[in-house]
């Protein structure tokens, strides 16, 4: 078994109290919560600044800032021989981001989705269809369906630099 790391607020005890533990993960969630906030009005601004929508902007940028962080824990983990915490947290990263968010998305957003945000769905679902197929058929992950996803996002950054095709 891996050895856990010490808590921030009680970095030289053994085994701290439940209080000093659940007073820990508040302030950790408070924390999250005010940085996703200024992420959120961070992005808004630069894109207005840029001349671009917030919501395109944000599908170029916000998936790739808001995982970062979560592939540099594990590559670190990985390196420090901790191999199945690296594993945990990504599918923790990619389970929380797959449920939580998208179910507050669909339950609080207005669905009027037209133009690029359209066109970034469907690009998502026949990426994420094509890796299943080939997973289903060959038994097992395949890089080359795994990077496939690659062209879709480039073709994507194209056509919102572009402004071709649709509005949105």
């Amino acid at each position: 078994m891996e050895e856990v790391e010490h808590l921030y607020f009680a970095p030289k005890s053994e085994n701290p109290s439940l209080f000093i533990m659940v007073f820990q993960v508040i302030v950790a969630l408070v924390l999250m919560i005010g940085g996703a906030h200024m992420f959120v009005e961070g992005i808004e601004k630069i894109s207005l600044s840029f001349g671009f929508s917030p919501l395109l902007f944000s599908l170029l940028v916000a998936p790739v800032a808001t995982e970062l962080p979560e592939k540099v824990n594990s590559v670190l983990w990985v390196w420090r021989g901790k191999d199945s915490l690296a594993v945990g947290n990504i599918s923790g990263a990619m389970v929380f981001q797959s449920t939580i968010p998208v179910s507050f998305g669909v339950l609080f957003t207005d669905w009027n989705i037209e133009g690029l945000a359209l066109i970034s769905g469907i690009f998502a679902v026949v990426a994420a269809s094509f890796v299943m197929t080939l997973s289903f058929a060959g038994k097992k992950l395949i890089p080359i369906g795994l990077t496939f996803g690659i062209i879709f996002y480039l073709t994507y950054i194209y056509m919102v630099l572009t402004g071709n095709g649709l509005t949105g």
